[in-house]
């Protein structure tokens, strides 16, 4: 049956009340408080996202990361031999990161998001989703001044980097994880396709877990390719608007799912089951109802917190109307 889930990341601060992360996090940088009660409070702001979701009735979960200053940062500024330089736009939002600057070779650390994951899976009866950026992402995204390319050295040091990091997310139980590259669908350098599937095959070697390649902010080339690789892709409906075209031709092997981003994470709007049914019914012509997962298109850290919860529970009821002309044509 049609499932719910979300992309990634959740609005950290409230429309009303305390804005109690950004207040501890605040008198952190000045001292005030130690790295201990810092903790409690991210992790209090995580539950509560956590909950939100269940409440919307969202089917498959993650930990909001409420942890992330962005979808660079965080990741890059734990492995060694990058720094974190100035801020810098995230493509055409209004939102930015920190550009890593990469003075030595990449590598791994130490755990970085296994702890949230496991907080998550503790707290919740739903799945949870362990996501992180891609490697493509995160290299383009980022200044090398050490590496003689990007492409063949660059990329794929992060890459070995990050499947450590997923081995450890499996280790700890995580069935669903999800790799997200915004940069391929956002730039069109499709030349880059084979680069992409390449690092994604990296990213995932020896781990056993239901792999998602998630792409946003623009149209694909083919979804055939990537769903050769990945065991569900998502495809960004609302920016990308020759997606719907893309999905009535592709050829999509049995068994591979998609994910289906039909609800708008950067404006407030409401959407209707009228304005998303033909890709809905698309997607199960393609790939069957069970392989089906719809979200919003982006992560929800766009919105504020009350409106990202409207979303959800605007794609659950969307899922329902789904679920029921199901029902209804068995």
């Amino acid at each position: 049956m049609v499932k719910t889930t979300v992309i990634g990341n959740y609005p950290k601060i409230p429309g009303f009340g305390e804005a109690k992360l950004r207040k501890s996090l605040h008198e952190f940088d000045k001292g005030a408080i130690s790295r201990e009660q810092l903790e409690m409070v991210i992790r209090e702001v995580t539950l509560e996202s956590i909950i939100e979701q269940e409440i919307a009735g969202i089917d498959i979960i993650t930990d909001g990361q409420i942890r992330w200053q962005d979808e660079v940062t965080y990741i890059m500024g734990a492995l060694s031999g990058a720094e974190l330089n100035g801020l810098v736009r995230f493509f055409d939002t209004n939102t930015y990161y920190r550009m890593p600057l990469i003075k030595n070779k990449v590598g791994y650390k130490g755990k970085i998001l296994t702890s949230d994951y496991i907080l998550a899976k503790e707290n919740s009866k739903k799945e949870v989703k362990a996501v992180l950026t891609g490697a493509y992402t995160l290299a383009k995204l980022s200044e090398n001044k050490f590496y003689k390319s990007v492409e063949d050295g660059l990329c794929f040091d992060i890459a070995g980097a990050l499947n450590q990091e997923i081995r450890a997310l499996a280790d700890a139980g995580a069935k669903h994880i999800q790799i997200n590259e915004p940069y391929l669908a956002y730039s069109q350098n499709w030349a880059d396709k084979e680069l992409v599937l390449q690092l994604f095959a990296k990213v995932f070697e020896g781990i056993n877990a239901r792999k998602w390649l998630v792409t946003y902010l623009g149209d694909l080339e083919s979804i055939e390719v990537f769903a050769q690789a990945a065991d569900v892709v998502g495809i960004d409906f609302v920016e990308g608007k020759r997606n719907l075209e893309l999905l009535r031709n592709a050829n999509i092997p049995a068994g591979k799912g998609l994910c289906l981003g039909i609800v708008n994470a950067r404006n407030t709007n409401t959407e209707k089951f009228e304005d998303v049914s033909s890709i809905i019914q698309m997607g199960i012509e393609k790939v069957g109802s069970d392989n089906i997962y719809l979200s919003p298109n982006t992560g929800l850290d766009y919105l504020p917190r009350e409106k990202a919860l409207d979303k959800m529970k605007t794609l659950v009821g969307i899922c329902r109307q789904s679920q029921q002309l199901v029902s209804q044509s068995q």
